[in-house]
C-alpha cells in the first residue's frame, strides 16, 4: 500500500466547515490503496472544539499533532513565572506572537514546527505523495516546504480562493501584504504536481489566473456527504401542526442568514397570524442576532453544536435555508453544507445569484428553489406558502446526482489523482 501525508490544520477536534473534507479523505483512502498519515495541529487556539469529532477518525489512522511555534515559545517564556500566572502569561504572549507572525494567515507559526515534523515522518517512513488542504494557507506552505525537502509530489487543495476571498478579509490588507500573499500562492502552485478545488467555477478561475505559467492539472473534487453519518443519528419527531425551517451554518460578515431573518421580520409585520404555523431553528453561531432583528420570539437560535447534532437538526426540517457568501465569491461558492442538506431529501431554499455555481447545482439536483440574495419578498412569500401548506412547485430530487457526491466516491477521485502524480 502506498503512503500519503495529509497536511490539514483543520482536523478533529476542530469543529469547522473545513474539517470534514480531510477527515473523510483520511478515512476512505485506505479503501483505495493509500495509507494516510495526518499532520495536524496540537492544542489549537481555535474556539470551536468538539472532542466528539475524534471518534469519527478511522481506527488505526496515524495522526501526528504538533504545536504552533508561538505556543512553544510562550510555554518556555511562561515557565520563569510563578505557577499561578503561567497560563495567563502563556496565552497572552502566544496570541501576540500569532498576531505578529500572520503571513499568510493567523496560523503562520505552525509552519516551522509542522515542516520539521513532516521531514521527520519522511525519514522514519517515507511517503509517496503529499496532500495539503487550505484554508488556512499555512497548510499549503507546509506542503510546499516538505515536498521540496523530500522531492515528493504535492497535491494542493484550495477549498477557497486564496487572495481574492473577502471572507478572510485579505482584500482589506495593505497592498504589500496582498503582493506577498500572491507570491506565496504562486510558489505553492509552482511546486504542485496537481491542484484541486471544490467547484468547477473555482477551477475555471484558477485556470484563468494561472494561464500557461503552471503545468499542473487543475481538478475539481467537490465537498460531499457521508451516508454513514446519517445512519448514526436519531430522527426527531416534531409537532405536526408546525412547519420547521432550519438553518445550520455560520454567521459572518456578508455570509449569514440575514435574508431569512429579514423575511421573518417582514412576515411578522405583514402576516403575523401565519407565523403560528411555522418554527425557525438555527445553529452554528452564538445566539443574539434574532434580538437585533426583533424576531427572537419566532427564531430559536441553538448556538454551536456538534456535527452529529447539526445533522439531526437539519434532518428534522421541512425547509432548509442556505446562502452563499456575498461578493466576488458568490458565483463560485458551493458550500459543503449543500450536500448534507441534499442528503436529507428535504426541500432547500437558497439565496444565491441565478448564474452561480450553487444555483446551477441545485437546478440539476432538484427539490430546491433559489432566490436572489436581496429578494426579501420572495423568501417571505415562500415562507407564507409553507405556512399555508401550499405547494412550492419544486421538481423531484435526482438521486443519481446525489450519488456522485458521497465521501467514498470523492475519495476515489483523490486516490486516482494520487496514483497519477506518482
Amino acid at each position: 500500500m502506498k503512503r500519503v501525508l495529509i497536511i490539514a490544520y483543520m482536523f478533529p477536534p476542530i469543529h469547522d466547515s473545513g474539517t470534514q473534507r480531510p477527515l473523510k479523505f483520511s478515512n476512505y483512502l485506505p479503501d483505495f490503496g493509500w495509507e494516510p498519515t495526518v499532520l495536524t495541529v496540537k492544542s489549537p487556539p481555535d474556539i470551536n472544539i468538539d472532542p466528539a469529532l475524534l471518534s469519527e477518525i478511522r481506527s488505526g489512522t496515524n495522526v501526528i499533532r504538533v504545536k504552533l511555534l508561538s505556543d512553544v515559545v510562550a510555554e518556555k517564556f511562561a515557565r520563569v513565572f510563578p505557577f499561578q500566572v503561567r497560563k495567563r502569561i502563556h496565552n497572552g504572549l502566544a496570541w501576540r506572537l500569532r498576531a505578529i507572525w500572520n503571513l499568510p494567515d493567523f496560523y503562520a507559526s505552525w509552519r516551522p514546527t509542522a515542516v520539521r515534523a513532516g521531514r521527520k515522518i519522511f525519514n522514519e517512513k517515507p511517503f509517496h505523495a503529499i496532500y495539503a488542504t487550505g484554508y488556512p494557507w499555512t497548510s499549503l506552505l507546509v506542503g510546499r516546504d516538505i515536498a521540496e525537502a523530500t522531492n515528493t509530489p504535492l497535491i494542493s487543495d484550495f477549498r477557497d480562493p486564496w487572495t481574492d476571498d473577502y471572507v478572510f478579509s485579505i482584500s482589506k490588507k495593505p497592498r504589500v501584504i496582498k503582493d506577498n500573499n500572491n507570491e506565496l500562492k504562486q510558489s505553492v502552485l509552482s511546486t504542485s504536481a496537481a491542484i484541486v478545488t471544490v467547484s468547477e467555477s473555482l477551477s475555471s478561475l484558477m485556470r484563468h489566473e494561472i494561464g500557461c505559467a503552471i503545468n499542473a492539472p487543475i481538478v475539481t473534487i467537490e465537498n460531499g456527504y457521508d451516508p454513514h453519518d446519517f445512519l448514526q443519528i436519531d430522527k426527531i419527531t416534531i409537532p405536526k401542526n408546525k412547519k420547521r425551517v432550519v438553518y445550520a451554518g455560520v454567521w459572518k460578515e456578508k455570509y449569514n442568514p440575514g435574508l431569512l431573518y429579514k423575511a421573518i421580520s417582514l412576515l411578522k409585520n405583514e402576516n403575523p397570524q401565519e407565523l403560528s404555523a411555522l418554527e425557525f431553528i438555527t445553529a452554528g453561531y452564538e445566539p443574539g442576532f434574532a434580538d437585533s432583528f426583533q424576531i427572537s420570539h419566532f427564531v430559536e437560535e441553538r448556538g454551536l453544536m456538534s456535527h452529529n447534532e447539526a445533522l439531526r437538526l437539519i434532518s428534522s426540517g421541512d425547509l432548509l435555508f442556505l446562502q452563499v457568501a456575498d461578493g466576488i465569491y458568490s458565483r463560485m461558492h458551493l458550500p459543503g453544507k449543500v450536500f448534507e442538506y441534499a442528503a436529507t431529501n428535504i426541500p432547500i431554499l437558497a439565496s444565491a445569484p441565478q448564474d452561480s455555481q450553487l444555483a446551477k447545482f441545485l437546478d440539476i439536483l432538484g427539490s430546491s428553489v433559489v432566490v436572489q440574495p436581496d429578494n426579501i419578498l420572495s423568501v417571505k412569500n415562500i415562507l407564507l406558502s409553507l405556512a399555508k401548506n401550499k405547494s412550492l412547485n419544486l421538481s423531484r430530487r435526482d438521486p443519481n446526482v446525489l450519488k456522485q457526491y458521497t465521501r467514498m466516491a470523492l475519495t476515489k477521485k483523490l486516490a486516482c489523482l494520487l496514483d497519477n502524480v506518482c
